[in-house]
């Protein structure tokens, strides 16, 4: 991977489950803040990039990265208008190129000031590159809501089973080719009714700077965008829009900005 390409990481992928979406704040589960990382963080070769908001990826962080995502929604659930936001950090260690990646996160769920770090909870991510013969295959393990605190303990603990496959569309007549990312998985709790399910979603990389995705988290559908910047600390934005024909009477807007250091141990 070229060394530009992780700084773009602020992920960690940090996943942050990405899931049901960044949407909810004080009533996230699981993978929430995964996938809203990893949307953030997913990049191919330059110079187009390529992110997927709303599920999580298999992709993990390079070691020595240290990330951090702020998110923040127009309402945090149905019966609840009231703008709210959300923040995780963590650090990813190992190499999941060349064997075994990891990445482990705490995810603040209450950015609100009146009740800032009153809740959250703690998450974690393994996987690595397989198949190779069969070009950008990933798989990975991601478990959330570990140690939970605050209201984060009425929520279970969330397993999820990710794979995610980068192939290439084109050339096409305008000489161009656009990368496109797959990812599909299985999990605990996935839905709002806490069953079981299956979630997916698919990322294209649009120009260098711009990808738009379309993806479902067992529950809702999700459109959205990723934005890489050529800022100092080359920060990433996303923007969502969760059950956008409003079939769950939950549609909502969620945008995310998140930054990385790599290269520290």
């Amino acid at each position: 991977m070229p060394r530009a390409l992780p700084r773009i990481l602020s992920t960690a992928a940090l996943c942050l489950a990405f899931g049901q979406t960044a949407a909810t704040a004080q009533t996230m589960t699981g993978e929430d803040f995964v996938s809203l990382m990893d949307s953030l963080s997913f990049a191919v070769e330059p110079p187009k990039y390529l992110s997927v908001q709303g599920v999580p990826s298999a992709r993990v962080a390079p070691g020595g990265t240290v990330f951090m995502s702020i998110s923040g929604a127009d309402e945090r659930s149905q019966t609840n208008d009231d703008i709210d936001g959300s923040l995780a950090v963590g650090a990813a260690f190992g190499d999941a190129e060349q064997g075994i990646g990891a990445q482990v996160h705490a995810s603040i769920t209450s950015a609100n000031p009146d009740d800032f770090g009153d809740s959250g909870y703690l998450g974690a991510k393994f996987g690595g590159r397989v198949l190779r013969d069969w070009g950008q295959n990933y798989l990975a393990l991601s478990i959330s809501n570990l140690a939970p605190w605050g209201d984060s303990k009425d929520e279970p603990v969330t397993g999820r089973l990710i794979g995610t496959k980068v192939v290439r569309m084109g050339p096409f007549a305008n000489g161009e080719s656009y990368p496109v990312m797959l990812t599909a998985g299985l999990g605990s709790h996935v839905t709002d009714d806490e069953d079981p399910g299956v979630f997916g979603g698919i990322g294209v990389g649009l120009t260098q700077n711009l990808s738009v995705s379309l993806s479902h988290d067992g529950d809702q559908l999700h459109t959205g965008f990723g934005l890489r910047t050529d800022l100092p600390g080359k920060p990433t934005f996303s923007a969502t829009l969760s059950d956008p024909f409003d079939d769950e009477d939950d549609r909502r807007i969620s945008l995310t900005v998140g930054f990385a250091l790599t290269g520290l141990y």
